[in-house]
């Protein structure tokens, strides 16, 4: 079934030296490199806020999705593609990126069909430091979703679960034929 609500409500990065310095790192690599104008503006402006955050005292800087002007008019629907169902086939080796992708397509009404998904935790972007002792490094997650819809190592579950072969086309294609529309 559809979340009700968006995929996440924000993004918050640790406000701390080892963040900051890592993510000032990639930036000097883009401008280095000629990168992305795009990048190079996510990574000035998340810098920027992580400062921030810490020079007002906060553990976390909020990257939040920029709210509409209360005066905004909604724009026009957007005209339909397509006629018909979207299915989205999963399996367990969809993790990461591919359960973001599940959750905005369930989010905008797609049918999730096949097997259950891989789990992800609501922390991500590591980084690596080493421990004082110098004998160990150790992964440090720099930020963490908020207000996701789907929970913290929690799997993305399909409405029709289709056994068998995951890499048999022919039988995929016939096994959601066979699913009723609703």
């Amino acid at each position: 079934a559809a979340h009700p609500e968006p995929a996440i409500e924000a993004v918050e990065w640790r406000a701390s030296d080892g963040n900051i310095a890592q993510i000032s790192e990639f930036l000097g690599q883009l401008r280095a490199s000629n990168g992305s104008p795009e990048y190079i503006a996510w990574a000035e402006d998340a810098v920027h806020g992580m400062k921030a955050a810490q020079a007002a005292g906060q553990p976390y800087w909020r990257s939040a999705n920029e709210p509409a002007p209360e005066d905004a008019v909604p724009p026009p629907p957007a005209p339909q593609l397509m006629a018909g169902r979207v299915y989205v086939l999963t399996d367990s080796s969809c993790g990461s990126a591919c359960l973001d992708a599940v959750d905005l397509w369930k989010t905008a009404g797609a049918l999730q069909v096949g097997r259950e998904t891989s789990a992800d935790t609501v922390y991500m972007e590591l980084r690596e430091a080493a421990l004082p002792s110098g004998l160990a490094r150790i992964a440090v997650p720099m930020k963490v979703y908020r207000g996701r819809a789907r929970g913290n190592n929690e799997p993305q579950r399909p409405q029709y679960v289709i056994e068998g072969d995951m890499t048999d086309d022919a039988a995929l294609l016939a096994s959601i034929h066979r699913l009723q529309p609703r």
